[in-house]
């Protein structure tokens, strides 16, 4: 009895349940719309929209910033303190000390109040070819490191100047010199001046305009005047830049040329340390004065004549012996024996070819100084010897008689 009582409970609460399912769905799907207050029963198809896609909207990229780099500390270069220039014969070296820090080193070079990179080097030294002489050249230097510049140096300048020349010359014939000098590097030409002083009235005869012309030949000359010649170089710089004037060269008159040259020869005939004298020499059909041997004669005492000392038939028929021939036998051969002579006493107009007599001795001028002459002689101070350029200072000339032909 038991079992059906509770059968029947269960049968029920499973009808009640199935009602109340079937109750709710009818209300679900049948909904109540309101209006006015009126509840009336609506049914309507429901109209099914395709649901709109959501549009996408793009999210933005977070910008990363990036991870910045610690600042690198800037190289600092040392500035160059000491700068050294050299003169060569055409350049100029400039060297430097060492600048901390320093990969490379510029040059600059002013020229002119401007300055201007000339080159850039990792050494400590460099040379400038590219100059002109007789022109003032300033440098200063910085060290380099990467991108950073060492302070300029302090400045150093410089002029490479014209090195002197000199000049040499000798006549030509009785109008004409030719002059010759040395090459001077890096001049672009020269000047020649001339003068009939030695100190005094140079005026330029002839502008050389070529550096490498080392030689000129000047015409239309007096042969009866001397000359004096110089020469100096130039650059053509902003006008023309000079160098030191040469010292001067002596071109005698013609006729001192020709004695110059006849003493020359004569120095060979008649060599120095020989004997004027016939010692041993047969004389037959001989010019006894054109005789000369290696043996002193046999003297009986000093500056006497012996039988075997040479003697010349001097101006004025005199007979002369040793000293006295000597210088006049030199005299005839060189201007001639009909040559006409001149005497005085002044030391100022005395001339090569000249003949002294003083003390007692005569002599032939060789070469005329200011203070002094050279002169050659026979029996100066060995009977009969022949002696050449020995030296007679003015002083002691007072009182002596010159001979001239010129």
């Amino acid at each position: 009895m038991k079992n059906q009582r509770e059968n029947k409970k269960w049968l029920l609460g499973l009808l009640l349940c199935s009602f109340l399912m079937l109750v709710t769905g009818f209300y679900l799907e049948k909904p109540i719309e309101v209006q006015a207050g009126i509840q009336k029963d609506v049914y309507e198809e429901p109209t099914t929209s395709p649901t709109a896609a959501p549009t996408m909207v793009p999210t933005t990229k977070p910008t990363v910033e990036p991870t910045a780099k610690p600042t690198k500390k800037p190289v600092v270069v040392g500035r160059v303190t000491s700068v050294y220039v050299r003169k060569n014969s055409n350049s100029i070296t400039v060297s430097w000390k060492a600048a901390k820090n320093a990969k490379k080193y510029q040059i600059e070079r002013k020229v002119k109040g401007k300055y201007r990179v000339i080159a850039t080097t990792s050494k400590r030294k460099h040379i400038d070819k590219k100059i002109k002489f007789e022109t003032k050249y300033s440098y200063r230097i910085r060290a380099v490191s990467d991108k950073s510049y060492g302070a300029y140096s302090p400045s150093k300048g410089t002029i490479l100047k014209l090195r002197k020349t000199s000049i040499k010359g000798s006549r030509k014939g009785k109008n004409k010199v030719s002059l010759k000098w040395y090459k001077v590097t890096g001049a672009d030409g020269y000047v020649i001046y001339m003068s009939n002083y030695k100190d005094k009235g140079y005026k330029a005869v002839k502008y050389i305009k070529s550096g490498t012309k080392v030689q000129y030949t000047k015409s239309g000359l007096n042969e009866r005047k001397q000359y004096y010649f110089k020469i100096r170089s130039y650059v053509n710089s902003s006008g023309k830049k000079y160098s030191k004037i040469s010292n001067p060269i002596k071109i005698d008159k013609y006729i001192i040329l020709k004695i110059k040259s006849k003493i020359k020869q004569l120095r060979k005939k008649y060599p120095i340390y020989k004997y004027w004298n016939h010692v041993g020499v047969s004389t037959r059909n001989k010019e006894i004065s054109e005789i000369v041997t290696n043996t002193p004669c046999v003297h009986p005492y000093d500056n006497s004549i012996s039988l075997t000392c040479n003697y010349y038939y001097c101006p004025d028929n005199i007979i002369g012996y040793q000293c006295y021939g000597f210088a006049w036998k030199l005299s005839d051969e060189i201007f001639g024996s009909n040559a006409k002579i001149r005497n005085h006493r002044s030391f100022a107009k005395a001339k090569a070819g000249d003949v002294i007599r003083y003390q007692g001795h005569s002599v032939i001028i060789i070469e005329k100084y200011r203070d002094y002459i050279t002169v050659a002689e026979a029996n100066f101070d060995r009977p009969c010897m022949i002696y050449w350029d020995r030296i007679i200072w003015k002083e002691e000339l007072k009182g002596a008689e010159y001979s001239t032909r010129y």
